[in-house]
């Protein structure tokens, strides 16, 4: 992996550890909100983890490879690649048998999102252009910015990130049900959306002590202004 990407992502992990950031730019940072997110994913899906394969890759340059598939359980944008119902992409890393030796290999990412069977997901996904991605199978399906593309959900919710005064990132954990609404309303009104993304970062900000958790009292008014936009556009049914 070229040292330029395994540095960059590095700092993406650090973020999400540290709900921190240093040497992007503002713009970069404001990437992170998620009707962003929305917008430049192609594939947005709830699922749960169905399936992981570890595959020996010639033309991958870290060769050793693991392919997931995903059991959807709600396809929020995009189509997914398999079927209705599953979606397959491959990630670096893992364990694969190397054909010319016989032997299993093992390989560590560190920047690559982890995958565990059973596991239920909230997965933010591109068709990369980037010739990184050139051979990579599976229509060449990336996470949107490394590991935040792949959400994993525990205790019904996920952690969503926002950049606040001075640009730092922190985070805020959500109910997935709003995620899933939010995201649908930044799909049909992005401007209405991120009016809504301003209630989110205060929220942050009026946060006291190690709790990162969105109010029940704000979730609910959020959820039901988030059903207003869908209905605006037919597109909500209770």
């Amino acid at each position: 992996m070229q040292p330029q990407r395994l540095v960059a992502l590095a700092v993406v992990l650090f973020v999400l550890c540290m709900s921190d950031t240093f040497g992007w730019d503002s713009e970069y940072r404001q990437g992170f909100a998620l009707s962003t997110s929305v917008e430049k994913s192609h594939l947005i899906v709830k699922g749960r983890v169905i399936a992981l394969e570890g595959v020996f890759r010639e033309n991958i340059r870290v060769k050793i490879t693991t392919d997931v598939t995903i059991a959807v359980t709600e396809t929020i944008k995009g189509t997914p690649n398999i079927n209705k119902t599953q979606v397959k992409f491959m990630i670096e890393g893992g364990a694969a048998v190397n054909p010319a030796t016989g032997k299993t290999q093992r390989l560590f990412v560190t920047e690559v999102p982890k995958f565990a069977i059973n596991d239920e997901v909230l997965l933010f996904m591109v068709n990369s252009t980037d010739s990184y991605y050139a051979n990579y199978p599976y229509d060449q399906l990336a996470f949107y910015r490394g590991i935040y593309g792949k959400k994993r959900i525990k205790d019904d919710k996920v952690s969503l990130l926002y950049a606040m005064e001075n640009d730092k990132l922190k985070s805020i954990r959500v109910p997935i049900d709003l995620t899933v609404q939010l995201s649908k309303a930044a799909i049909k009104d992005k401007d209405a959306m991120i009016e809504l993304e301003v209630e989110l970062k205060n929220a942050i900000r009026q946060r006291t002590g190690s709790d990162n958790n969105l109010s029940q009292t704000l979730a609910d008014s959020l959820m039901e202004r988030a059903k207003q936009i869908l209905n605006e556009n037919g597109e909500y049914e209770d």
